[in-house]
């Protein structure tokens, strides 16, 4: 079962999973999505990363020479707001081209001994090739630690409906101790994954 954790903003879902994957020592593949630095217009911008354990906030964009041209940053932007408040833009089409390649590139994903989806969330209500990436992943054997927003969409619902997905809760009381119930649930899933590959392998082998 994949493993995906909700709750309100800023409980800590993040951080849980930065414990667990710090614990479990291993370099998962998957994203990340981060609000960086506010910028000298008070905008902070969304930022869709390879994920990492890291917990730096990315810069804000360079300002642009001219009002007619965007600002520009080292990394995908899905979204921007007023600095902690009202959205003033949304690009899902990032999702669809980045964030795909982030879920789907073929010599990192070949290795990969689990993914990280953090997180999903209504930005993705139209980036139906990410939708798509992400289904086809809960369908498949490498084990996902995730953070899904409590919200109801068509995406949404469909991931947590999916057979092979299990959705914690993590609140102010329990996000101490459930770190170690995700941990285990994780290395379970993993060792499972490994024995069918080394199955798999075995197999391979007989046939040669």
């Amino acid at each position: 079962m994949h493993l995906f954790l909700t709750g309100e903003i800023q409980v800590g879902k993040s951080t849980v999973i930065k414990k667990v994957v710090k614990r479990l020592g291993v370099t998962p593949t998957g994203f990340r999505t981060v609000w960086g630095e506010a910028d000298s217009e008070g905008q902070e911008h969304l930022h869709l990363l390879p994920f990492s354990i890291r917990s730096a906030k990315p810069k804000a964009p360079k300002s642009p020479a001219s009002p007619a041209t965007p600002a520009r940053s080292s990394s995908p932007i899905v979204a921007v707001r007023r600095a902690g408040g009202r959205m003033l833009e949304k690009h899902p089409e990032i999702f669809d081209t980045a964030g795909v390649h982030l879920l789907s590139d073929e010599a990192k994903m070949r290795d990969s001994v689990l993914i990280v989806m953090d997180e999903l969330g209504f930005l993705e209500n139209d980036a139906r090739l990410f939708q798509r990436c992400v289904l086809g992943l809960l369908d498949g054997p490498v084990p996902i630690l995730g953070v899904i927003k409590p919200r109801q969409t068509t995406f949404l619902n469909r991931v947590r409906e999916n057979k092979n997905v299990q959705v914690i809760e993590v609140t102010q009381e329990n996000r101490t101790w459930i770190v170690y119930k995700a941990l285990l649930h994780i290395q379970l899933e993993m060792a499972s994954y490994q024995e069918q590959k080394e199955k798999e392998q075995k197999k391979k082998r007989r046939r040669k």
